[in-house]
């Protein structure tokens, strides 16, 4: 048997799965003078995940991991063995949760004998409040007591995405039990009066057999969004695309940045809001308690997985009127009509700029880079399909060729259209070429300048 552990962090949302990773991540000196390690992949695919460093493994989008088939799985999975050799090492991702992605938990049984699974898991009613307010800045636009039975209906899918959600814990637990064994399950509860020293970081650290002493001083915790930036956000949400969304920044901290910029500079947004009711809550209670005590049963050997105490707070009541939203939703569009050339501009000259001397190429005729082509004014020079028409008809004085006809890859500045562009930036990696020096990726370009993301997705 081997010595080490793989231990897999897997959420669920909403229990500080950002927090343990940013811990981890930060503190890796400290884990590995413990005999643990959190690989950083800082070289591989999707490093952009960074400290989330289960996201190596996400593609083609944050909700799902990639085909086993996929030419750097092998890659990551030696990185993970090669570091199993020396070290206990934890995998962090709130995406293994869901049972489309079991097969990384699968695959980790078939590479290694000692694989443990972490989970923690928060009260139905607690998480639906917190998970609500997070879909805000994904681009919901349901007030919450339409989207809250959707929910609990079971027919809930992320904005823009197929990828659902639901709070059944234990039919999700049960599978994963089913690929590493009930032993190799830890279940937690997301309750700081179960925590060691009622701080996260510390429950974390003492799962990883780190009794010893306190390490972590302060709780880690994300600063919330308040409801009155909430409400603000489902507006925008309602006046303006997916795409303009992300072209102007509306989404993340620098998102409510720039709400607070707008309407509400001095809104402290420290007041204590509750979305459910008395009633509403006791009815989730109910209706999640006996699946509760199984679990907390099944997998912790007590009675009860939650403690059932009312929360403080009052309850949110819509701040804006019928005719006051309709007016919000108008100052959206007028004042994101104003960034709309600033932005196409600025994105232009910087095409350019990085372009130097080079030629500028379109790379890729499919829908998205004929749209390109139609809607932008770019200098391309060539255009570039691997399989190209010979009486294809694009802009005048443009040649279509082949990547095979490429001389010389150093001389050009590839705008690369395709959506999904793996294959391409591979190519682009052998021929020694930079993303975002030699090559832009059009996905990127798109929502600089105000794409609607919604019709390639």
């Amino acid at each position: 048997m081997h010595k080490n552990t793989l231990l897999i962090h897997i959420g669920t949302p909403k229990t500080g799965s950002s927090s343990i990773q940013h811990f981890c991540y930060q503190n890796d000196d400290l884990l590995r003078s413990y005999g643990w390690c959190y690989p950083r992949f800082e070289n591989c695919f999707n490093a952009q995940y960074h400290e989330t460093n289960g996201g190596v493994f996400c593609y083609p989008d944050e909700f799902h991991i990639m085909d086993k088939n996929h030419p750097c799985w092998e890659k990551m999975w030696r990185n993970i063995l090669c570091d199993l050799q020396s070290y206990n090492v934890i995998l962090s991702n709130e995406v293994f949760w869901y049972c489309e992605n079991w097969k990384l938990l699968e695959e980790a049984e078939k590479n290694w004998d000692n694989v443990k699974v972490l989970v923690y898991l928060r009260r139905q009613d607690l998480y639906l409040e917190s998970r609500y307010i997070s879909f805000l800045r994904s681009g919901e636009t349901k007030d919450f007591d339409e989207w809250i039975e959707i929910f609990l209906n079971g027919d809930y899918r992320i904005p823009d995405t197929e990828h659902r959600e639901d709070v059944n814990y234990l039919k999700g637990l049960k599978g994963i039990e089913e690929i590493v064994g009930i032993e190799n399950l830890y279940v937690r509860a997301f309750d700081k009066m179960q925590w060691r020293h009622g701080n996260l970081i510390e429950d974390f650290i003492d799962v990883l057999g780190i009794k010893e002493k306190k390490i972590v001083e302060d709780a880690i915790e994300n600063s919330a969004l308040s409801m009155e930036k909430a409400e603000l956000y489902r507006e925008l949400n309602r006046s303006i695309s997916q795409g303009e969304r992300y072209a102007y920044g509306f989404f993340g901290t620098s998102g409510m940045d720039k709400l607070d910029a707008l309407f509400y500079p001095d809104m402290p947004g420290k007041k204590k809001y509750l979305l459910i009711n008395p009633e509403q809550r006791k009815k989730i209670w109910k209706r999640f308690k006996k699946e509760n005590e199984e679990i907390a049963l099944r997998y912790q050997n007590r009675e009860e997985l939650f403690e059932y105490e009312m929360p403080q707070g009052e309850i949110w009541k819509p701040m804006l009127s019928d005719m006051q939203r309709a007016m919000v939703g108008v100052f959206f569009k007028l004042h994101l009509k104003g960034y709309t050339e600033m932005h196409r501009h600025c994105v232009l000259l910087t095409m350019q700029a990085l372009c130097g001397g080079r030629h500028m190429a379109l790379y890729g005729l499919g829908r998205c880079g004929k749209e390109l082509l139609e809607k932008y004014i770019i200098p391309f020079e060539l255009v570039i399909d691997n399989n190209p028409d010979k009486g294809m008809q694009v802009l005048p004085g443009l040649k279509v060729i082949s990547s095979s006809e490429i001389e010389d890859w150093k001389s050009i500045f590839f705008v690369i259209a395709i959506r999904d562009s793996n294959e391409v930036v591979m190519q682009m990696s052998e021929h020694q070429l930079i993303k975002n020096k030699d090559y832009v990726l059009g996905i990127d370009f798109f929502e600089l300048v105000n794409w609607d993301m919604k019709k390639y997705r």
